[in-house]
């Protein structure tokens, strides 16, 4: 094997020394490279113009190909179909084992091709021996992968001890935290500050999910506005409407139904409310004061003169009170309550008077 080596060094040591065939370099055992190539290693072939092979049964055949590594190993025939081939333009390719580990690749528009009609027999001063010239071209990086179909393409799991940044993420399947957080983030300029997009957090016996925010404080935390479209289930997986929730809520501030503007209420309501019951709690004292001794009840004659005068009994609002604020449910029950127990007075105290006059006759 030594003296195999040594006997294709001395051939290519010839070779290259004969300006005739071009810029060669192959270095090792049964290699072969073409002009403007360098195949190095033992069974290795660097076909392709201005190509690399370095390695162990491997080869460059494309344009600008580059290959270093080792082909998979399978006896001692090295059949062809072992062999690990790099046969993409303007690539770079790291394979073991004939596994391909590493990949990288320039996309640009059509190189600017040499005028290579030159006989074999010009001098090198003749030709044009410089590199060739590529416009600005978009690299993809494949690992596990000689088929990238972004800038980074990663087959496989990843480790990654600090930061990420890209414009883009794609995850085909699960992501391990081993720093039990991840954070994509909007970097603007220096002198603005950052915008968090969205952080998830793992605990001992939780996850959180924070939207917005850079510290979620529960399992979802949104920090701005949201936008649902579908329906949507607290407590339940398989939602009936559009808002569907399976136990008790807590809201801390107004609530709007068919309007954005509550008017300083707790819930605003615009349209109709159908229910079985209604419980309202009365914060004012009920009227019974009003079948107490010592209550002022108007006289008949004081009642008629008001009802005159306002055109409403005493202490009701009018009616374009109620129009332009409108009645409280639990004051105007009251006040209806009241005017009835003074009602029921004045009944009685007319049927006092038809008695007395019925004992009169």
């Amino acid at each position: 094997m030594r003296k195999l080596i040594f006997i294709g060094i001395l051939i290519v040591s010839a070779l290259s020394s004969n300006r005739a065939l071009g810029q060669v370099t192959a270095v090792g055992c049964t290699m072969d490279a073409s002009k403007y190539s360098s195949a190095i290693g033992y069974q290795t072939t660097a076909s392709g113009k201005y190509s690399l092979a370095s390695g162990y049964g491997i080869k460059a055949t494309a344009g600008s190909s580059y290959i270093f590594g080792s082909m998979q190993t399978g006896g001692d025939t090295w059949p062809s179909t072992l062999i690990t081939t790099n046969n993409t333009q303007n690539s770079f390719m790291i394979v073991f084992e004939g596994h391909p580990v590493f990949f990288a690749r320039l996309v640009p528009p059509p190189p600017k091709e040499r005028d290579d009609s030159d006989s074999d027999s010009e001098s090198e001063e003749g030709r044009d021996v410089s590199p060739p010239s590529y416009q600005t071209g978009t690299p993809a990086v494949g690992i596990g992968t000689i088929d990238p179909q972004e800038a980074l393409d990663v087959r496989g799991s990843i480790i990654a001890e600090g930061n990420m940044t890209a414009d883009t993420v794609k995850i085909k399947s699960d992501i391990f935290l081993s720093n039990h957080e991840l954070s994509f983030t909007h970097y603007l300029k220096e002198w603005e500050d950052n915008i968090t997009l969205m952080t998830l957090k793992a605990f001992y016996n939780e996850a959180r999910l924070g939207i917005g925010t850079a510290d979620p404080q529960t399992n979802l935390h949104v920090k701005g506005n949201s936008y649902f479209q579908g329906k949507v289930g607290i407590g339940i997986l398989n939602p009936a409407k559009t808002f569907h929730v399976e136990g008790n809520s807590y809201f801390n501030g107004d609530i709007g139904i068919g309007t954005t503007n509550t008017f300083g209420y707790t819930l605003a309501v615009n349209g109709n409310i159908g229910c079985k019951e209604v419980k309202v709690e009365v914060s004012n004292s009920w009227p019974d004061y009003v079948f107490a001794p010592e209550y002022d009840l108007k006289t008949l004659q004081e009642l008629d003169s008001y009802v005159k005068e306002h055109q409403h009994l005493p202490e009701m609002p009018s009616a374009k009170q109620v129009m332009e604020e409108g009645i409280g449910l639990s004051e105007m029950n009251a006040l209806l309550l009241k005017k009835i127990e003074e009602l029921t007075l004045y009944i009685i105290q007319q049927n006092a008077r038809i008695e007395a006059l019925e004992q009169g006759r």
